[in-house]
């Protein structure tokens, strides 16, 4: 597995500590929150101009990629609509 596939991956294995970090009632939840959700931004970031720099592109990332993407806002709306910070509509 190549680099921009570990880090496609991690964002995966990252979305559900996001998910935990926010929903938890631990002092400056969301500020953690959001440290989190920032490092799994830059991975996405990264993995794209790596996998293009180093013609790393593989049909497995082209999968996973724009799911992992979709898995990390989608957990972050559906977060922000649990807490009530934006409605269901």
């Amino acid at each position: 597995m190549n680099t921009p596939n570990k880090l496609t991956v991690a964002r995966v294995i990252i979305t559900p500590l996001f998910l935990l970090a926010f929903l938890s009632s631990i002092p400056h939840r969301f500020i953690i929150s959001a440290v989190i959700f920032s490092v799994a931004a830059i991975t996405d970031a990264i993995d794209g101009k790596l996998a293009r720099k180093h013609n790393q592109i593989t049909t497995f990332g082209k999968f996973l990629d724009p799911v992992a993407d979709k898995m990390l806002t989608t957990a972050a709306l559906l977060a922000f609509i649990q807490e009530g910070i934006c409605g269901a509509w």
